[in-house]
């Protein structure tokens, strides 16, 4: 059975340091709430050389593992893995994935994951404010490198007025991305559940 998990919480450390006995020590350090009513879960993307550790609430966690073999997924790891499986190999890119009120980035220069990080925002306003400020933070180009755009209806709100400061940017559609499926064809299913089924 595979499962996603929603939520902004997420970590990645090198595979190197992938201990599931340290996932709750390195989720503590990401996020100092102790709450023992959380499970720390993991993806490994032995492509980025990274695993992804995020929480799913206890009772959840014990409730599906008793349905047999579980494999966990965040949107964060969907994304890292469609980042590396189907984009173009750009020099240097972001993709900013809207999801309700939390927004994704991921920024990679050459093949490499320099940041990965979700935000809440309760406007647009917020959410460019957060993607201008990342964009200039990694030292990306206006004019060169590329925006990936992609999520619910908060891409075609945002996207007009983000065009005016990034010059390429790219609406990600799961039609164009993936084969025709009857998936793709179906309306309301989100950008990340139809990137896990159809990137596998």
């Amino acid at each position: 059975m595979q499962v996603i998990v929603e939520t902004e919480e997420f970590a990645t450390v090198p595979v190197e340091y992938d201990n599931k006995a340290d996932y709750k020590a390195y989720h503590r350090l990401c996020f100092p709430k102790n709450d023992s009513r959380v499970e720390i879960v993991a993806n490994r993307l032995n492509v980025l050389g990274l695993t992804v550790l995020f929480p799913v609430e206890k009772a959840l966690y014990d409730a599906l593992q008793q349905m047999g073999d579980v494999t966990y997924y965040s949107t964060p790891s969907i994304l890292l893995g469609l980042v590396t499986s189907k984009m173009a190999a750009e020099k240097r890119y972001m993709l900013a994935y809207f999801q309700d009120n939390v927004v994704f980035f991921i920024s990679m220069q050459e093949g490499r994951l320099v940041l990965a990080n979700a935000f809440r925002y309760e406007d647009g306003h917020d959410c460019i404010y957060y993607l201008l400020s990342i964009w200039k933070e990694q030292g990306l180009s206006q004019e060169d490198d590329i925006l990936y755009l992609c999520g619910d209806k908060g891409v075609e709100v945002n996207m007009m007025t983000i065009g005016r400061f990034i010059k390429r940017c790219v609406r990600l559609n799961a039609n164009e991305l993936f084969p025709t499926t009857l998936l793709n064809r179906m309306e309301g299913i989100p950008f990340d559940l139809q990137s896990l089924i159809l990137c596998e």
